[in-house]
């Protein structure tokens, strides 16, 4: 009777590992299959990003030279900038800004917002990290990092 319990547990060990292996085998084959699996919707990526909400430059709440700040930032790398987001996106982005923000209703930072497409793909990720990579040269020295916010326009 044990040799009896032996072969059917080792037969149903080797099903298991059977089908682990073309479960394992299928989802290699699928993700293979992906152009690149970290391209989302912009809808599913903003879905889960904390929003900034741009600081009115206007009345009780407008800073004192922000605008001498932003250019000093943004200005000096603006073409890189372009020429980073036209090779991520082709044509697909219809503005981008630089602005100060609130992020979590309670720190203010400076922020770039590039405006995208409804339904856009793209490695949002990977493309906000190489903006703030690009941006963190400028700021390196001011000691405050720009945060990076795509927008929905529609």
């Amino acid at each position: 009777m044990a040799m009896h319990v032996d072969a059917v547990q080792n037969a149903q060990a080797i099903s298991t590992k059977e089908k682990e292996k073309a479960l394992r085998a299928s989802i290699s084959n699928i993700i293979a299959d992906l152009e690149c699996p970290f391209n989302v919707p912009i809808e599913m990526y903003l879905s889960v990003r904390e929003l900034a909400v741009a600081l009115p430059a206007f009345g009780e709440f407008a800073i004192d030279g922000p605008d001498n700040i932003m250019k000093g930032i943004f200005e000096p790398v603006r073409e890189d900038l372009s020429r980073l987001i036209y090779a991520s996106l082709g044509t697909t982005v219809l503005n981008a800004s630089f602005a100060w923000a609130y992020l979590g209703q309670m720190i203010l930072m400076p922020t770039v917002f590039i405006d995208i497409p409804p339904g856009t793909v793209a490695d949002w990720a990977d493309l906000e990290s190489r903006v703030r990579k690009m941006l963190g040269r400028a700021t390196s020295t001011l000691g405050f990092i720009i945060d990076v916010q795509f927008q929905i326009i529609h």
